[in-house]
């Protein structure tokens, strides 16, 4: 199941992805923000700790590569 993050880069989103991440019941996150690099350093620290938990794909990304997600959190 892929989860685009849709605003990830702020506090709640980014908490919102680890623990997607952490329950281990997604194979792929990405992350979307306005600040693009703020999303990218949210997607660099999640694949950091991503040794620990599942075989996930951890990104960030925009809405034209959202599209085929199957969950969009807001």
């Amino acid at each position: 199941m892929k989860v685009t993050v849709i605003g990830g880069g702020g506090r709640v989103g980014s908490c919102a992805a680890f623990a997607l991440q952490a329950g281990s019941i997604v194979s792929e996150i990405q992350i979307v923000d306005a600040n693009v690099e703020m999303a990218e350093g949210e997607a660099l620290d999640l694949m950091h700790g991503s040794s620990f938990t599942a075989d996930q794909r951890i990104y960030a990304g925009d809405y034209q590569r959202a599209a085929d997600s199957d969950v969009f959190l807001i």
